[in-house]
């Protein structure tokens, strides 16, 4: 209907201009458009995680309109299935398929289910998961910090992941010495670390009346104190301090700073030049989600020695997800216009080699 939200037209002519360029310069020649009955199936599995019921394949293939892919994606984005699928998916990410001592796979499913349902802005979704504290059914946001903390580890793990799963960045490689391969140095996985240590988890136990036995209860996320630098040791058994920062920004490493409270504020800060690293890994996983392969291989480790595969192709689909306020439905939108994700799934003759 005339209520659908189309994808931004100018957007995407760009990407299939952009995809038709490197088509052109690799001599590579795009298989023929999937037919409705392909295509329509193919968007359930995407967006819902299941495919179409019969009568939906038929609605779909009797409409005539010549818009319908359009409005069917739209029609999809408000539907339940669409968000227990997106729920399911980040649940995994977030806390892993098999639910870790201690972690409400509930509470987790509900701030996902919520944020999905309510096309939550991206980056509000982010800070929320980095900067939670509180009981794990109550804010179930928690259930990530509390995933990462399964060891008394002073972080590192909570570190390694949300770079990883929010930044699209691998610093877990620096904890012990300078990347082999880019300028990332050992201090920038302790200073990014440096933002996490003021969690603490409390688990919480009851009396079990029938048995008299202490039993596990819920888990909760605090505020311990912390401030000064974090020490680490270099190879060389050298002793260095690392402070607060974050993509050229320090942070007062005082005893009154909430330290994950400022992370999350520089979530959203980039170089000169360039989109955030929270924008720009989430435009990767959602065009790896939607064709298979990211601009990156692996989708969470980009950076100078793993060269983009589509630079301005990334730059323009990250930068538009920021003015559009990191509206995930918009960039899905975008996506499922494209002239690539309308292709068949068949090699031709002249492209069974890519």
């Amino acid at each position: 209907g005339d209520e659908t939200v189309a994808p931004a037209g100018g957007l995407v002519d760009f990407v299939n201009q952009q995809l038709r360029h490197a088509w052109t310069d690799n001599e590579i020649e795009p298989s023929a458009p999937a037919s409705d009955e392909e295509w329509v199936r193919r968007v359930y599995l995407d967006l819902c995680g299941r495919i179409p019921a019969l009568a939906e394949v038929r609605s779909f293939l009797e409409d005539k309109g010549a818009r319908k892919r359009i409005v069917l994606v739209d029609t999809l984005l408000g539907d339940a299935d669409y968000v227990r699928n997106f729920t399911t998916i980040w649940t995994n990410y977030s806390i892993g398929r098999a639910t870790p001592r201690r972690v409400s796979r509930v509470g987790m499913e509900k701030f996902y289910r919520e944020a999905f349902a309510k096309n939550r802005p991206w980056n509000e979704v982010v800070v929320d998961l980095v900067t939670a504290s509180g009981h794990y059914e109550e804010n179930g946001a928690v259930n990530y910090t509390l995933a990462q903390m399964q060891n008394q580890d002073e972080g590192v793990q909570l570190t390694a992941m949300t770079a990883r799963l929010f930044l699209g960045l691998q610093v877990q490689c620096t904890q012990c010495h300078n990347h082999p391969f880019n300028k990332w140095q050992q201090n920038q996985f302790w200073e990014y670390n440096s933002f996490f240590r003021q969690v603490r988890k409390i688990d919480h136990r009851r009396l079990d009346p029938v048995s008299g036995r202490q039993v596990d209860d819920y888990s909760e996320v605090v505020w311990q104190d912390f401030s000064g630098p974090v020490y680490y040791e270099k190879r060389s058994g050298l002793m260095e301090v690392a402070f607060p920062r974050f993509a050229g920004h320090d942070v007062d490493p005082g005893a009154d700073t909430d330290r994950r409270s400022e992370f999350g504020k520089l979530l959203t800060a980039a170089a000169e030049g360039e989109a955030p690293h929270i924008a720009q890994a989430m435009v990767n996983r959602m065009w790896a989600h939607f064709f298979g392969y990211g601009f990156t291989r692996p989708v969470d480790d980009m950076g100078p020695h793993n060269p983009v595969s589509h630079p301005e192709l990334l730059d323009r689909l990250s930068r538009e997800f920021v003015a559009s306020g990191y509206d995930i439905q918009q960039l899905i939108r975008t996506i499922c216009a494209t002239e690539a994700y309308g292709l068949g799934s068949q090699y031709s003759g002249r492209n069974v080699s890519d």
